[in-house]
């Protein structure tokens, strides 16, 4: 009984309130986009503005020697049909209506998206997850046009292979020694792959260290559970934690940010608590939400860790040294890495990151906090 009424409400947040019952979203595409296939990488600039990245060419929103952010979606049922992507804006689902690529664009930053939004329109999540890893898994690379019509006439690589590409072609000309990845939902999946990519194309000579990112932000990471095929048998928690160690191992440092109950659906999705350990993990509790509305609590860890950078990080009670935010040092989410988790104790009614305070326990998977 406990499990079906488990799995009714996972439903009605999953499917039914983002297809339903999404509010009003900024347009910020023409619906050509969407009227073909478009994906790839696309480097914003002030008020909006944005460029796709294309091979050999010079964008005015990307300077080769600036510290680089690049952020990657998850699952985008329906948003096809509504012509709808992601540009730094969440005051449409209660994030702050602001433009919060700003403060990093002023800050001197390069900010761009990977866009794969038509592939990961599945009404089904399992089949969007699948698209990270494999171009032959159940449905394939199909996308989704401006109608909701379903295309087979699709690449034969994997949405983090054509990651993979685009960020190569995109970021040659790269001089600089900052690059951080930020991948939402099933987009901490295309993150965690695309290093290792890079870092297998690294440790061959193929391409330059630095263009290994130096950071990678795992917000609120979705994952579903049970072994899959195309992973030999493997679940996909489990090879994104080897993924995962061998990145941190070759000096890439992971935070996460746990903002919603939707892994904890067990055995539907996955709580990958493995790997939130080896990170510099946080637990916000977003009060302001009703309990229940799992989407505004998911959608929130994106714009709560944007709107971070423009802030100090937060404190931490009983502990010497500042908590976890998008403004935190690289040297500071190394040191908390594999630490316990940081539960946040204050600000839990109000949206602003300034407010936030947070205290210290230990890891979920058995291991101690010193």
């Amino acid at each position: 009984m406990r499990i079906t009424i488990r799995l009714c409400v996972i439903f009605i947040n999953l499917w039914i309130f983002p297809v339903l019952a999404k509010p009003a979203q900024p347009q910020a595409f023409d619906q050509a986009v969407f009227e073909q296939l478009d994906f790839g990488l696309y480097w914003f600039g002030d008020d909006m503005a944005y460029q796709k990245s294309e091979f050999n060419r010079d964008s005015p929103y990307f300077d080769p020697e600036a510290p680089t952010m690049i952020f990657v979606h998850g699952w985008e049922v329906g948003e096809s049909k509504r012509q709808y992507r992601e540009v730094f804006d969440y005051g449409f689902i209660g994030g702050p209506r602001e433009y919060l690529a700003q403060a990093w664009l002023d800050d001197g930053w390069n900010v761009g998206v990977f866009y794969w939004n038509q592939f990961s329109d599945e009404l089904m999540p399992h089949v969007s997850e699948a698209k990270v890893w494999s171009h032959k898994a159940s449905g394939g690379m199909r996308w989704k046009d401006h109608e909701g019509k379903t295309h087979k006439e699709a690449p034969s690589k994997s949405a983090s292979q054509l990651f993979f590409e685009s960020y190569v072609a995109a970021m040659m000309s790269y001089r600089g020694d900052t690059v951080r990845i930020v991948g939402h939902s099933f987009g901490n999946q295309m993150a965690i792959v695309l290093g290792k990519k890079i870092l297998d194309k690294v440790e061959t000579g193929q391409l330059p260290p630095h263009l290994l990112p130096r950071r990678m932000a795992l917000l609120d990471p979705a994952y579903m559970g049970g072994p899959r095929a195309f992973l030999g048998g493997k679940t996909t928690s489990e090879v994104a934690l080897q993924y995962a160690q061998q990145l941190a191992a070759a000096g890439v440092v992971f935070e996460a940010y746990r903002t919603s109950q939707l892994m904890l659906f067990t055995p539907i999705t996955d709580r990958a608590q493995p790997l939130m350990d080896l990170t510099a993990y946080t637990q916000l509790k977003f009060l302001f939400f009703p309990i229940v509305d799992f989407q505004k609590q998911h959608i929130a860890s994106i714009w709560h860790y944007f709107w971070s950078y423009q802030f100090e990080p937060p404190t931490v009670d009983g502990v010497v040294g500042a908590g976890l935010s998008a403004s935190a040092s690289d040297e500071r989410v190394l040191e908390l890495m594999g630490g316990g988790k940081l539960t946040q104790i204050k600000g839990r009614w109000g949206k602003s990151p300034d407010n936030d305070e947070f205290t210290r326990v230990a890891q979920e998977s058995g291991g101690q906090v010193d």
